[in-house]
């Protein structure tokens, strides 16, 4: 018998979906129940401003791209393409990109994948310039030109070695059908070309989210899925593409095993979990607590999956310019003393791992640079900067109470308090706000010191390095670019900062150190070359626990922790944390 909690959540799920009406999630082999917390973030379906990654999982799923990423291993390889090898795809020492598209291969609207949506689909998104197309793919395109019905080439403004991960891993970079919604100023609908991909008017960013950010043929891809319901926060709806390619290809690229995919959203853990264990979904994934996975913990009923790694880290950031954070001493003294092994133990139970570099385990060129606890060397450096016990450098600790990461946030900052406490000429102060407030104060540089979380825009080891110290500091509120002198004293001359800049023959200070990032940066992405790519890379980790904008702390594991009922197979984890609907399997 049924639940009654069970019975009320199915009869509401009735009235939302209409057509859709479920038993239990374990009663039908071909329906597919997902729970999870997480939602759609404020970009909405539209995948050229769509930039959360429960965003970018309802659209791989009725989207695909050029290349993907293999499962389980994370390598780039081809999607709608006959190949995404660099030594197929590229040429003239970096600058041009040619691919062969894939032949019989349709969108979900019946239309056939040619060239020409190829050159669509880039023009358009970066016509948009939404917030994934700035970050990933503007800096890079020059242009995109159709060379025949089945082959485009794509020239870049500058060789950039990541290029190939960019595109596996953005919805900015899906492949569309021409009938894709794309507005103008004015509402209308932006005609294009069907032959050269061009468009032939101004798309608008604000009307086309409008358009499309609820549509559910706002944009058409290729992909297994069709997304046939859509309720925002509550449940998405996806039934199996009948005419997918990929069921047809040889070898068998995807093809979905279930027919139906409901995923359904709840508001907290404990309802997730009670749902699992009730049996009205398969499969609980994204938003389990750590008390709710511990409740659950050897539990013959359930299957457990966890990734082999994480590429989800979080830390503390600080706006470098901001008193006291513009003193290099304080920076130091606080990641000296913060106690990453008593966040993990006492607030996670031991499965997430204290994180030494902003670069994860596993990624090439990832070096441990960050030292480990030392409380006497942090109150060194603060009474070297002026500071002693009745006069402590007096700190603001920021972070998010509104459930953005869960309900955990609350005891971090306890405990990394407490940690800080320990250093008599350090006096912290925490600061509970709201997710969006605290974006806002670090962005508009109210707020200097503060806990976020990053999962990359895509899988390469550049993506946790360039935003904190490159192009993005000030949308992360570390404002780099005003990095200080002060404290650099501090800054022995056996370290990479100062003997990189001894070697170039320059003085160890703050202009130079920001000179010297950009330079690195750009070297390590344009160059391919994986040894001088990893020296690049190393290099970059190194100044950065020298200079300390930002302090890793642990890698995000228990937010990836995926429990399913005992008939659920082919759940696969890997260093993307996505998670594949067409690959699972449902037994009877």
């Amino acid at each position: 018998m049924m639940k009654r909690s069970t019975l009320i959540r199915i009869s509401l799920m009735f009235l939302v979906v209409g057509m859709y009406m479920f038993v239990t999630a374990t009663a039908d082999q071909n329906t597919l129940v997902i729970g999870t917390t997480d939602v759609v973030g404020d970009g909405g379906l539209e995948v050229a401003q769509n930039f959360d990654f429960y965003g970018f999982h309802v659209a791989q799923h009725n989207h695909e791209g050029l290349c993907t990423l293999e499962p389980s291993t994370s390598k780039v390889i081809a999607e709608l393409t006959e190949s995404c090898d660099p030594k197929d795809v590229i040429s003239n020492n970096g600058l041009t990109y040619s691919f062969k598209v894939r032949s019989g291969v349709t969108f979900t609207d019946g239309t056939s994948l040619t060239a020409a949506n190829v050159a669509f689909s880039f023009n358009r998104n970066l016509a948009l310039n939404g917030d994934p197309v700035q970050t990933l793919l503007t800096d890079d395109i020059k242009d995109v030109k159709v060379t025949g019905p089945l082959t485009v080439q794509i020239t870049m403004k500058q060789p950039d070695a990541t290029f190939l991960s960019r595109v596996a891993g953005t919805n900015a970079a899906f492949i569309l059908s021409f009938n894709s919604l794309t507005k103008d100023k004015d509402g209308k609908d932006v005609p294009v070309d069907k032959t050269t991909g061009e468009l032939k008017g101004t798309p608008d960013l604000d009307k086309t989210v409008e358009a499309t950010s609820t549509n559910l043929t706002g944009t058409i891809g290729t992909g297994p899925y069709v997304l046939k319901q859509y309720v925002a926060g509550q449940l998405a709806v996806f039934e199996a593409y009948s005419n997918y390619w990929g069921c047809a290809a040889s070898p068998k690229f995807k093809c979905p095993s279930v027919r139906q995919i409901i995923e359904e959203h709840f508001n907290t853990s404990p309802a997730l979990s009670a749902a699992l264990q009730d049996g009205s979904v398969d499969i609980a994934w994204r938003g389990l607590a750590i008390p709710d996975i511990n409740a659950l913990q050897g539990n013959a009923k359930f299957s457990r999956v966890q990734p082999p790694g994480s590429s989800s880290v979080r830390y503390i950031n600080f706006g470098v310019g901001k008193a006291p954070y513009d003193d290099l001493r304080v920076r130091k003294a606080v990641s000296l003393a913060v106690d990453r092994d008593a966040i993990v133990s006492k607030v996670f139970g031991g499965v997430n791992k204290p994180i030494f570099s902003m670069v994860p385990a596993g990624f090439p060129g990832q070096v441990d640079v960050f030292p480990k606890r030392d409380v006497a060397a942090a109150s060194k450096l603060l009474q070297d900067a002026g500071y002693s016990a009745s006069k402590p450098a007096e700190v603001d600790l920021w972070f998010e109470t509104s459930g953005h990461y869960g309900t955990t946030e609350p005891d971090v900052a306890a405990v990394v308090a407490a940690s800080l406490g320990d250093v008599k000429e350090l006096k912290v102060k925490l600061q509970p706000i709201d997710f969006p407030g605290l974006r806002k104060g670090n962005k508009n540089g109210t707020i200097s010191f503060f806990f976020l979380g990053w999962f990359p825009d895509f899988l390469d080891p550049i993506d946790f390095i360039d935003p904190f110290i490159g192009s993005g500091t000030k949308a992360l509120g570390i404002y780099f670019n005003d990095l200080a002198d002060k404290g650099f004293d501090a800054l022995p001359a056996t370290s990479t900062t100062a003997t990189l800049l001894k070697a170039k023959n320059q003085a160890v200070n703050a202009k130079n150190v920001v000179a010297l990032v950009n330079d690195l940066l750009t070297d390590a992405t344009v160059k391919a070359d994986p040894s001088v790519r990893n020296a690049d890379l190393e290099n970059l980790q190194r100044i950065t626990a020298d200079v300390v904008p930002q302090i890793p702390l642990w890698g995000n594991l228990s937010q990836f922790i995926i429990l399913t009922q005992k008939n659920i197979g082919g759940v696969v984890q890997d260093a993307s944390l996505w998670l594949r609907d067409w690959l699972i399997t449902k037994a009877k």
